[in-house]
């Protein structure tokens, strides 16, 4: 079975960590993975990308708990939807643990266990391919809280009053729902599972909304202390999850100069004489 690839870009230092034993390539965020593929409890020593990475993610989720977009609703979406999708995030990481052997409290455990969906290194196709998205009922569970989070923000009715607020509301529970999910990748990817490398580039939505909503705010005549906050910390997950590309790679680019310059002296070695290419003289 072979085991996870991991994006070059994003994880160029992953040669260097210790043996942890990856789980297969199936076991992504919402896929499901085998427990005995992972040393239990045991987790890869991240490379500087993600780490930087959850950090973004981390201010990105706070920004989604202020009122920062300007969408007028109430606490249908401030307190409701966010508290649906949070718990909802909380489900996706108790499934991660369980994968990998960890123990969780509140009986989920067993929801967690139960797997419909398609085995690892089972090349699934149809319907088999679609349950890989829910292959358990806590997964079930989970993305039914999300949903349900994303669509409550339409029944909130002070957001309904104003054009274009329930567009407004739903970018900032989404980019709620964006900082767990990044959190919770980075969880599973720390456990031995996948990575995508599209979760960084996300990160400049929120950057460049929150810029101007930051500049906007700063130049309004009645400043709104709390959009004010959030619309830096969102601006601030942006302009982070940047320098991680940056960073991933100039790490990358350092690597591949080290492993060129390596193939070049094995074949340099190869080509002097007695070297370990070198033919046997004939006597």
């Amino acid at each position: 079975m072979a085991p996870a690839r991991h994006h070059p870009l994003l994880h160029p230092m992953s040669a260097t960590q210790p043996n942890l034993p990856d789980l297969p390539s199936e076991a992504v965020l919402v896929a499901g993975g085998d427990p005995a593929k992972a040393a239990a409890g045991g987790r890869r020593q991240l490379e500087r990308a993600p780490i930087l990475l959850r950090r973004a993610a981390v201010l990105l989720m706070v920004a989604g708990l202020l009122p920062w977009v300007g969408h007028g609703g109430t606490w249908v979406t401030f307190v409701l939807a966010k508290a649906l999708i949070a718990l909802g995030g909380l489900l996706f990481l108790q499934s991660i643990k369980v994968r990998t052997g960890e123990t969780i409290a509140g009986g989920l455990g067993g929801l967690a266990k139960v797997n419909w969906g398609p085995q690892p290194g089972q090349k699934a196709k149809g319907l088999q391919a679609a349950l890989g998205f829910i292959p358990t009922p806590l997964h079930v569970i989970a993305w039914l809280l999300t949903i349900a989070g994303l669509i409550v923000p339409a029944f909130d009715p002070a957001a309904a009053l104003e054009t274009f607020s329930f567009g407004k509301a739903l970018t900032e529970v989404g980019l709620f729902a964006w900082g767990i999910a990044t959190f919770v990748h980075i969880a599973a990817y720390e456990r031995g599972g996948g990575f995508s490398p599209v979760y960084p580039f996300v990160f400049l939505a929120p950057g460049l909304g929150g810029a101007f909503t930051l500049t906007r705010g700063l130049a309004a005549s009645e400043k709104d202390p709390l959009a004010i906050l959030g619309a830096a910390l969102a601006t601030a997950s942006g302009v982070l999850a940047v320098y991680t590309i940056s960073v991933a790679i100039m790490q990358a680019k350092k690597q591949g100069d080290a492993k060129r310059e390596a193939a070049l002296a094995a074949r340099r070695a190869q080509r002097k004489p007695g070297g370990a290419g070198a033919a046997p003289r004939a006597r």
